[in-house]
């Protein structure tokens, strides 16, 4: 879970989409790397089953979440949430670069 801070803002990402859904056996292995849901659209559509692993473990560096509601037939809806710092007001008048304050 993410803690709030005066400090700290919360961005929310979400995705949906109407397609076929995640079975819902399927969902606790959804961002297992190299998984696939065993079903003829994706015997179809070549992938190595990795993104949601990859957005996973990026999350999980940046301490935010991923979870993911879906309903087979149905589609499928991804939400993220990421924490990040406010910028100090004197750090950033001192910084010439955008990359300096971080």
């Amino acid at each position: 879970n993410i803690k709030f801070c005066a400090h700290v803002s919360v961005l929310s990402f979400i995705c949906e989409d109407t397609g076929i859904g995640i079975a819902p056996e399927f969902l606790p292995f959804a961002t297992k790397g190299f998984s696939r849901e065993d079903n003829q659209v994706n015997y179809d559509i070549p992938s190595a089953g990795l993104g949601l692993s990859i957005a996973q473990t990026l999350l999980s560096l940046m301490r935010g979440t991923l979870s993911i509601k879906s309903e087979s037939g149905k589609g499928t809806t991804v939400i993220t949430e990421q924490p990040h710092r406010y910028a100090k007001k004197e750090d950033v008048d001192k910084a010439s670069t955008l990359s300096e304050n971080v």
